[in-house]
């Protein structure tokens, strides 16, 4: 379960970002 936590909070990390210089 701890694996499945990082997994989601790394790409929820990297999708903000993504999202950001896609509207950019």
């Amino acid at each position: 379960m701890l694996f499945l936590q990082m997994i989601l909070e790394f790409r929820l990390m990297t999708l903000v970002p993504w999202k950001m210089l896609r509207k950019h």
